[in-house]
């Protein structure tokens, strides 16, 4: 956001440039973890006395890490001109096809483990309920 603020509106105040600088430095070990170089660039880019911001460099070094970073386009969104009813020039989300290419195995180990706990549980229930039925309950008095 804040290095689309610098670049493409031209908002070379202190105060954007400073909350650039605070967002920069919030991600920056983060990022960096992932990709030194990345972390280099958004650096140069969104530091307290940055000659220039290049929105296209810094978005690229983003898009590039949210998969190790543990994110998504969709967690990061775009930059939205409410006047024109369209995302600014270069800052629409990412096209996760881009990037994406990892399944979320988390989830689906997490859906599966969790499906089946329950079918297991269904057909306990079920089977002491045909028990009952016939005189012959699991649990007696």
């Amino acid at each position: 956001r804040y290095a689309h603020k610098i670049d493409s509106l031209a908002d070379n105040s202190e105060k954007s440039k400073a909350e650039g600088a605070v967002f920069a430095a919030a991600i920056l070990p983060r990022l960096h973890a992932c990709s030194p170089g990345a972390a280099a660039t958004v650096y140069e880019n969104m530091k307290v006395g940055a000659t220039s911001t290049s929105l296209s460099a810094v978005k690229s070094a983003f898009e590039k890490n949210l998969i190790c970073m543990g994110m998504t386009g969709d967690d990061v969104g775009g930059v939205y001109d409410i006047d024109a009813g369209a995302f600014f020039l270069g800052a629409a989300p990412m096209n996760e096809n881009k990037t994406s290419g990892g399944v979320n195995i988390l989830g689906i180990v997490l859906g599966s483990v969790l499906g089946g706990v329950a079918l297991i549980a269904m057909f306990g229930f079920l089977y002491m309920m045909k028990r009952e039925k016939a005189g012959n309950p699991m649990f007696k008095n």
